[in-house]
């Protein structure tokens, strides 16, 4: 994985389950910028830019069925 060596890399759901993994994969050779919760998308784009990110893992997500059928919109929102 030479490509993902000496990378700012990015990772929206860091704390998730996919996230975790991703993070401890790939944190010994790179400058990880764990992003845990939800941010508005200018929030995002101004973390991106501060940070001179290299590559983004967008994982983050509403994992909860439950809560994609009462709300199926606001699960959507979130999920993209």
């Amino acid at each position: 994985m030479n490509i993902l060596k000496n990378k700012n890399i990015m990772i929206t759901g860091s704390n998730g389950f996919i996230g975790k993994h991703i993070v401890n994969a790939l944190k010994e050779n790179n400058i990880i910028i764990g992003i845990p919760k939800q941010y508005s998308f200018e929030t995002l784009n101004k973390l991106i830019m501060e940070n001179q990110t290299d590559i983004i893992f967008h994982v983050g997500a509403e994992s909860q069925v439950p809560d994609s059928i009462k709300d199926p919109q606001s699960t959507f929102i979130k999920n993209i």
